[in-house]
């Protein structure tokens, strides 16, 4: 069901929609904010915690509305109230519910709503994520970790992806561990088709698929790389497996940083013989410290980057140390 809200007509309350305090923190508010030329989630974000009713919005201060906004001129009359349409299995939930992943709120630009199936779990979380085309000892390393957070009470977070994310996935699995799945395209379908059954399971055993994309969306790059934050900032620490330069790993690792996730690597003379697709474990473990560059981001993260010798906060040698890591983030 669509409703148009003029909030600024002077018979806007006789619209069908009726002000309530705090419905713009609501699933379908933040949506219909974000419909708006302008609006993304962040300022979304901003104007439900700053007015909790259209009609507080409609009488807002001009002044006010323009610091909040930055300065961008946004035309509230093409305000259109969306019902949220669910289908299937398929749940929402936002930024301002008790469900949310409370993580997720130390984002600069955190998800406004996320789309859902299966339960949130109420676990503490380690994100284990990798390259695609792992060695056998880093798919090793990586089931191993798995196993080892189920056995300690965190969910796995990782992105459903063939290689490091499916072993990660399959050792918590092997364990009866609860998973979290961050997609990057509609949780109805999650890919790759050939985890189909895995993402079944995690759904059985009391786990979730998740994606700050609506049903329907299909997975591209951009979409890859927002995902990445939600498992860094979902987790409370995270554990890179292996990876290489550049490799959207990376992503991952420098969003854990930016929001003080504990970072965890395995030392790349584990993973066996150097090579291209352990450089990553190499370049994050050396007492030299990393390259910012790999990582990207600000002229001021990169300072932090080279302020950190190594720049991961440990480096796994072991089955043990791997234990004491994923234990700590409980």
């Amino acid at each position: 069901m669509i409703s148009q809200i003029s909030l600024f007509d002077e018979d806007a309350g006789q619209q069908n929609h009726e002000s309530v305090k705090g419905e713009f923190q609501t699933a379908a508010w933040l949506l219909s904010l974000m419909e708006l030329p302008g609006i993304g989630g962040t300022k979304a974000i901003t104007l439900a915690k700053e007015f909790q009713s259209s009609s507080a919005l409609a009488e807002a201060n001009p002044e006010l509305l323009k610091k909040l906004l930055r300065g961008a001129e946004i035309n509230f009359q093409q305000l259109m109230y969306r019902e949220v349409e669910l289908l299937d299995d398929v749940k929402v939930v936002c930024y301002f519910d008790d469900n949310y992943p409370a993580g997720l709120r130390d984002l600069d630009t955190p998800p406004p709503v996320l789309w859902y199936r299966g339960s949130i779990p109420e676990n503490a979380g380690v994100a284990i994520v990798g390259t695609r085309e792992p060695s056998s000892r880093g798919a090793a390393l990586a089931f191993e970790a798995g196993r080892i957070a189920s056995e300690q009470g965190l969910a796995v977070v990782s992105g459903l992806a063939l290689g490091i994310d499916s072993s990660a996935h399959k050792g918590s699995l092997e364990s009866a561990g609860v998973n979290v799945a961050v997609l990057a395209c509609d949780v109805r379908k999650p890919t790759p088709k050939s985890n189909q059954q895995m993402s079944e399971e995690i759904l059985e055993k009391g786990g979730c698929l998740v994606a700050e994309v609506p049903p329907g969306t299909i997975t591209e790059a951009r979409n890859l790389v927002a995902r990445n934050r939600i498992q860094a900032a979902w987790a409370n620490g995270l554990v890179m497996a292996e990876c290489g330069i550049p490799s959207g790993t990376l992503h991952t690792v420098r969003f854990a940083i930016q929001i003080e996730r504990p970072v965890a690597v395995f030392d790349p003379q584990i993973l066996g013989t150097p090579s291209p697709s352990n450089a990553g474990n190499l370049a994050l473990s050396s007492l030299d410290g990393c390259d910012p560059e790999i990582l990207g981001g600000t002229s001021g993260f990169k300072n932090l980057v080279r302020a950190r010798k190594p720049c991961a906060d440990s480096v796994l040698d072991s089955q043990e140390s791997t234990k004491d890591f994923i234990s700590s983030l409980k």
